[in-house]
């Protein structure tokens, strides 16, 4: 038996899924120290995908770190360098994750912005 087709209907494309991404940072946390308003130190971290398949990762940061790049694609069985740059605008603690997407990877980073001493 033959069905009929129907040409009205529409379907939507599919969406990409990553399946079976693993995706490790290393180091999965940074320590800035203590650092001068208003300067800017760097450091980096190794994202590695341990998965056999390519895959494009997403980092968001947090205040008063600036992450470069904020998206990339990693080959499979690869790792890439992601630099953090601490940069505090103000004499306080700063802390947070950096969370990369997809997976549920992230990147603790903490900070502390200090005033230049006063000079007598």
């Amino acid at each position: 038996m033959v069905g009929k087709i129907n040409k009205n209907l529409i379907f939507p494309a599919p969406t990409p899924v990553q399946v079976g991404v693993d995706l490790n940072a290393n180091p999965n946390s940074i320590s800035f120290g203590d650092q001068r308003v208003n300067s800017n130190t760097s450091r980096s971290f190794f994202l590695n995908n341990r998965s056999d398949q390519p895959v494009t990762v997403y980092l968001t940061a947090v205040d008063g770190f600036q992450i470069s790049p904020l998206s990339v694609q990693i080959s499979k069985q690869s790792s890439v360098t992601i630099s953090v740059n601490f940069n505090p605008t103000n004499a306080q603690n700063y802390a947070g994750y950096i969370n990369i997407s997809p997976g549920n990877t992230s990147v603790y980073v903490t900070g502390k912005g200090v005033e230049e001493p006063k000079r007598k």
